[in-house]
C-alpha cells in the first residue's frame, strides 16, 4: 500500500521478493481508480487509465509526466536569457550583476505558484527575477500515476555585470 501524508490511500498492488509483481492500481483523491499498472519483477508490462468518473481513457494516459513549459526546456531558456536581456537594458545596472535562486512550484492546472527568493543577489535584480517567474505562461502539469500533481522547481537567473 502507498499512502498520503493525510493516510488516504494512494495505490495498492503485491510484491514478490520486494518488486512490483501483477495489478497495481491507484487512485483518485475521491477513491476512484485512475490507473491500473501490470508489472513482472518490477517491471511495467501495460497499464490502463480511468478519468475522475472511472471511465477508461485511452488518450493521454501517461503514469508519470514532469511539467513543461513550451515544447519543452530549451522554450523555458528561452524565455529566461530573453527576460533577462530585456530587463537588463531597463535596470542598467552598475556593478550589481549576480546569480538570483528562485524556487517555485507548478500546480495541477499548470500556474505558477509558492514564487521565493532562495538566493539572492540585490533587491532589485532579486525583485526582477522573482517577476521573471511571475510573468512566466502556464506550464503543462506534471502527471503521477494519471493524475495532475504539483511539483517544485528551482531556477538560477544569472544577470551579467553592466557599468554606466
Amino acid at each position: 500500500y502507498h499512502y498520503s501524508n493525510t493516510g488516504r490511500i494512494i495505490g495498492k498492488g503485491p510484491m514478490r521478493n520486494n518488486l512490483k509483481h501483477g495489478v497495481w492500481t491507484y487512485y483518485y483523491t475521491s477513491g476512484v481508480r485512475s490507473l491500473e499498472e501490470y508489472y513482472e519483477n518490477n517491471k511495467r508490462l501495460s497499464m490502463i487509465c480511468y478519468d475522475k468518473n472511472g471511465r477508461r481513457v485511452t488518450s493521454d494516459c501517461l503514469p508519470d509526466r514532469d511539467a513543461r513549459y513550451g515544447n519543452g526546456i530549451s522554450d523555458w531558456n528561452n524565455y529566461i536569457s530573453g527576460e533577462v536581456s530585456r530587463g537588463a537594458g531597463r535596470l542598467y545596472l552598475d556593478q550589481a550583476g549576480g546569480d538570483v535562486v528562485v524556487t517555485f512550484a507548478i500546480d495541477t492546472t499548470g500556474e505558477v505558484t509558492d514564487i521565493n527568493i532562495e538566493k539572492g543577489s540585490n533587491t532589485q535584480l532579486d525583485n526582477y527575477a522573482y517577476q521573471i517567474i511571475k510573468r512566466s505562461l502556464k506550464w503543462q502539469p506534471a502527471k503521477s500515476h494519471n493524475q495532475f500533481i504539483k511539483v517544485y522547481r528551482r531556477q538560477r537567473i544569472s544577470f551579467k555585470t553592466m557599468r554606466k
